[in-house]
């Protein structure tokens, strides 16, 4: 699907940051949970919103939820890669 098309380009990272992006954490909760800066949290959450075309945290929140099988599946074959 489209959807999962978008997913595949998301990096390790990137998928990491949505799935916790679900959580609802803060950016700096975020930096200090992956132990990277502020700005790097940032820098994925922009790289995620255009590789997904989304724009708000929120539509990123909804579109791991309904996609989530798919977000767990990659971060599993991403670890094996």
């Amino acid at each position: 699907s489209d959807e999962e098309k978008k997913i595949d380009t998301l990096t390790r990272r990137e998928l990491e940051v949505a799935l916790l992006l679900r959580e609802g954490y803060s950016n700096a909760k975020l930096a200090n949970i992956l132990s990277i800066s502020e700005g790097t949290v940032k820098k994925h959450i922009s790289n995620i919103f255009s590789k997904l075309e989304i724009y708000t945290r929120t539509e990123v929140l909804v579109f791991v939820e309904r996609n989530i099988d798919k977000f767990q599946m990659a971060l599993d074959s991403n670890e094996k890669c």
